[in-house]
């Protein structure tokens, strides 16, 4: 994780990373440890965190998962 980054939430072994970006933009990655499950880009500040919480739900459902690569 880099200095502009802020872990948004954690849910058992997974969490949310927020990354800010310029220009009001941003970056949230899921991670289940260390395997990113999902990245996508958003605005800044409270859609941020908004979306956040809508990927949080998703891995609380389980409809978020990720793929074991070995």
């Amino acid at each position: 994780m880099g200095p502009n980054t802020i872990v948004l939430w954690r849910e058992g072994e997974w969490r949310c990373e927020f990354h800010d970006s310029f220009a009001g933009t941003a970056r949230l990655e899921v991670y289940r440890g260390d395997v990113l499950a999902t990245a996508e880009a958003t605005p800044s500040g409270n859609p941020a965190h908004h979306r956040a919480n809508v990927l949080r739900q998703r891995v609380v459902r389980g409809d978020l998962t990720v793929s074991d690569r070995h």
